[in-house]
């Protein structure tokens, strides 16, 4: 395979405990465990595509990290502003939300 034959990127997350990950993944975001291979979980959209795999790092092979986290933001982005609603709808507490022109975001 040659760099020009990839079609696109898919980011993966180093996490320290999957299953919370993933409870959170697909009961508050609604996506699809599509494959689930030792430490690592494929997640997608209704459609079967691939959007964002979870890695288990053991966590004594993990270093802790000091101060800011790596990951400070994570933007997942919908077509549709009404799913967002949807989605606040399922879920019990929002830590903050946002109303912007075209919707809202937490």
């Amino acid at each position: 395979m040659n760099v020009n034959q990839i079609v696109r990127i898919i980011p993966t997350l180093k996490v320290n405990n999957r299953k919370l990950n993933e409870t959170f993944y697909i009961e508050t975001l609604g996506m699809k465990a599509l494959l689930e291979e030792s430490a690592f979980l494929s997640l997608g959209d209704q459609t079967g595509l691939e959007k964002l795999v979870l890695e288990e790092a053991p966590s004594m092979r993990t270093r802790k990290v000091e101060g800011r986290k790596k990951l400070a933001r994570l933007i997942v982005k919908v077509e549709n502003p009404l799913e967002i609603e949807g989605i606040l709808s399922k879920t019990d507490s929002i830590h903050r939300l946002y109303k912007g022109q075209n919707g809202y975001a937490f």
